[in-house]
């Protein structure tokens, strides 16, 4: 798990803080708060790896 990272929204143009963990080779878990408010989003490659 990557902790300490920052991630841009290109939405709102503002930069947060975030914790980032690899699940496997196509998936990745994106986490992080403002305030008290948490979200955490799964982001899945396009194109899985060697297709």
């Amino acid at each position: 798990m990557w902790d300490d990272r920052e991630i841009y929204n290109p939405e709102d143009g503002e930069t947060y803080d975030s914790e980032m963990e690899v699940i496997d080779a196509d998936t990745v878990k994106v986490s992080g708060c403002v305030w008290f408010i948490c979200k955490t989003q799964t982001w899945k490659r396009l194109e899985p790896e060697g297709r």
